[in-house]
């Protein structure tokens, strides 16, 4: 609702559009994946106030959709869908200029399958920003219900008799050379440029302010790293330009 401070990931992922929001003059579809209650669009709207944005958004948590939709009413150019982002496929939602997954590609199972189902409604830009580094680690985390209130398994029964979480989600970390192997798979011709994120790090105490600190998992600063305690998280932006665009340099953050 604007109330809280403004996600930093949103000041960078919007700053990143406004870099490629020439690609079709004043208009801009976009398609947000793992949107949430759809705040990002606010921070799109303030950098590109100029724009005739048309704006999609896919989550999968139904209150979330729900929340977003009673938010954005007023809103006309705003459409939110339930739904899971590696099965874009299955839901009326069109092919976008730009199509982006902010902090929640991690949380896919099959990143083949999700990187398909994002190109399969990509016009002309991806992004995902993620967890990437040199190598890849399949991360699952227990969700008991202590922690999930979803979840219908305790802390105490989370692992089987098999020694296998019964209730979890992923936090998989990609390496960047797997992920441009599986770029080049859905398209042979494409840009790849990786991003470091674009803000100060003094975001930890913006949190704190509004009293959101307190929050499960709240990303806090070790050097110059982000973590959630126990894992430093290696964010980076992957940028593909399916069509052989300017937008960005040539240049990998390595």
């Amino acid at each position: 609702m604007g109330e809280a401070p403004e996600m930093q990931s949103a000041k960078h992922i919007s700053s990143l559009i406004q870099d490629v929001a020439h690609l079709d003059g004043k208009a801009l579809s976009i398609l947000d994946v793992g949107c949430a209650a759809g705040h990002y669009l606010r921070s799109i709207i303030q950098r590109l106030p100029d724009t005739d944005i048309e704006y999609f958004g896919v989550d999968i948590d139904p209150n979330m959709v729900g929340t977003a939709q009673e938010v954005w009413k007023g809103f006309d150019r705003a459409k939110f869908f339930c739904g899971s982002g590696d099965e874009l496929q299955d839901l009326e939602v069109p092919a976008c200029d730009v199509v982006f997954s902010a902090n929640a590609f991690m949380y896919f199972p099959n990143v083949r399958t999700a990187l398909a189902s994002f190109f399969g409604k990509t016009k002309q830009i991806m992004m995902a920003r993620s967890y990437f580094c040199e190598q890849t680690y399949m991360i699952q985390r227990a969700q008991p219900s202590e922690w999930h209130p979803l979840s219908r398994v305790s802390e105490a029964e989370i692992i089987d008799e098999d020694g296998m979480l019964r209730s979890y989600d992923h936090w998989n970390i990609y390496s960047r050379g797997l992920m441009e192997h599986l770029v080049r798979e859905n398209c042979p011709e494409a840009r790849i440029s990786w991003h470091d994120d674009r803000f100060n790090d003094d975001f930890v105490a913006e949190e704190e302010v509004a009293n959101i600190g307190e929050k499960r998992e709240g990303t806090v600063l070790l050097g110059n790293h982000q973590m959630v305690f126990p894992i430093i998280l290696p964010w980076k932006t992957l940028v593909v330009e399916r069509k052989k665009m300017h937008g960005f340099p040539v240049e990998r953050n390595r």
